[in-house]
C-alpha cells in the first residue's frame, strides 16, 4: 500500500521533510506500506486537505504547558484545531467526556484515572504517531545575562544585559 506523506509547504526549507520521509519509508515498510513525499504549493495542500485527499500529514506542536489535559486535549478532542482546521479528523465522544470531566475535576486522583483512561483508548486507536522532540538550544557569551527560555522554547530577551566583557 503506497501512502502519500504531504508535509506543508510553508517553512519547506526549514524542515527535513525529505529525511522525515525516509525514516517513514523505514519504519513502515516491514508492515507493507510505501511512503511517498508529495510536496504541494500551499493553495494546492489545503485543497487537497479540505477534500481529504491525503493520507499522512505533518504538524508540530508547541507544548506550553505540562498540563496533560492541555496536551492531550490538543491532541485527541474532537474539537481541537488539530482535529477541526488541521484536518486531523479524529472523533471519539468517550476520549472527549473523560476529558471533559477531567478539566473540571479537583481530585488528582481521579484526574490520573480518567487521563489513563484517555491513554489506554488513544493507544489502540493512535489518532497521532509522534515523531520526534525538536530541541531548542540557546547560546550566549559568559557575558551576555538573564538571558532565559519561555515554557514555548522562545527566548526571553525582556531581562537581558550585557557584563563587561573580561
Amino acid at each position: 500500500m503506497v501512502l502519500a506523506f504531504t508535509p506543508p509547504s510553508e517553512g519547506i526549507s526549514a524542515w527535513p521533510f525529505p529525511q522525515i520521509a525516509a525514516y517513514l519509508q523505514a519504519v513502515l515498510s516491514p508492515l507493507g506500506l510505501d511512503i511517498e513525499l508529495k510536496q504541494l504549493e500551499p493553495a494546492a495542500l489545503t485543497d487537497a486537505r479540505n477534500q481529504g485527499e491525503f493520507n499522512l500529514a505533518l504538524t508540530n506542536n508547541c507544548w506550553a504547558s505540562g498540563d496533560p489535559n492541555y496536551i492531550l486535549r490538543r491532541l485527541t478532542h474532537s474539537q481541537a484545531a488539530l482535529h477541526t482546521s488541521q484536518h486531523g479528523g479524529y472523533n471519539n465522544p468517550e476520549v472527549d467526556q473523560l476529558l471533559d470531566q477531567a478539566i473540571i475535576t479537583t481530585d488528582l486522583e481521579e484526574q490520573i484515572a480518567l487521563y489513563k483512561q484517555v491513554q489506554a483508548i488513544t493507544v489502540v486507536e493512535t489518532p497521532i504517531a509522534p515523531l520526534f522532540d525538536q530541541r531548542t538550544i540557546i547560546a550566549a557569551r559568559p557575558w551576555v545575562k538573564g538571558l532565559t527560555q519561555r515554557i514555548a522554547y522562545a527566548p526571553s530577551f525582556e531581562t537581558v544585559y550585557l557584563e563587561k566583557q573580561p
